[in-house]
């Protein structure tokens, strides 16, 4: 655990964006597999331990393939990583990574309101909802964290995860 929490902070900290879409998706993917290695999801999110963790990516299909290509094989504890196009149909999915305008975003994330999907998501604003914003900050991949969405949807996120991001809350 002690070593997904460093390369985390690396990632946060040492990683410029490219001028390749498919480098900061790589990125982006390596940031996805530790957050969900530092979350503790609802106790009804998965029947048994080694139950299939649902990604589901809504972006280009560029996107999509740099993501699933990056975690095929990973694991999140027992649970094998699985990656779907789209986040239209959100039923079953554990986490959901957005991307798109602000708009279809934060209709993406209210779509999510059930419970228990850490969404992960890019725009240039913080949404109502979202619970894990990327930005960029002197070219390099940050994100930010909103306690108020986590708690909304039933998602524990470890203290160690939150050491190396930035605290954020709509209910300002």
């Amino acid at each position: 655990m002690r070593r997904a929490l460093t390369c985390i902070a690396l990632l946060a900290s040492l990683v410029p964006v490219g001028s390749q879409a498919a480098l900061e998706d790589q990125v982006k993917a390596a940031f996805l597999l530790n957050f969900a290695k530092f979350i503790q999801w609802p106790a009804t999110s998965f029947s048994n331990v080694t139950d299939t963790l649902r990604l589901c990516v809504a972006g280009s299909d560029d996107t999509v393939q740099t993501i699933r290509s990056s975690l095929a094989g990973k694991r999140v504890g027992r649970h094998p990583i699985e990656v779907h196009s789209g986040a239209t149909d959100t039923a079953g999915c554990h986490m959901a990574y957005l991307q798109g305008d602000a708009g279809v975003v934060k209709d993406l994330i209210a779509a999510l309101e059930s419970g228990g999907t850490l969404s992960v998501y890019e725009t240039d604003t913080l949404l109502e909802g979202g619970v894990i914003r990327f930005y960029l900050e002197n070219r390099k991949v940050r994100f930010e964290v909103n306690l108020d969405a986590a708690r909304s949807q039933g998602l524990v996120i470890s203290s160690k995860l939150l050491a190396v991001a930035r605290i954020a809350s709509t209910d300002d």
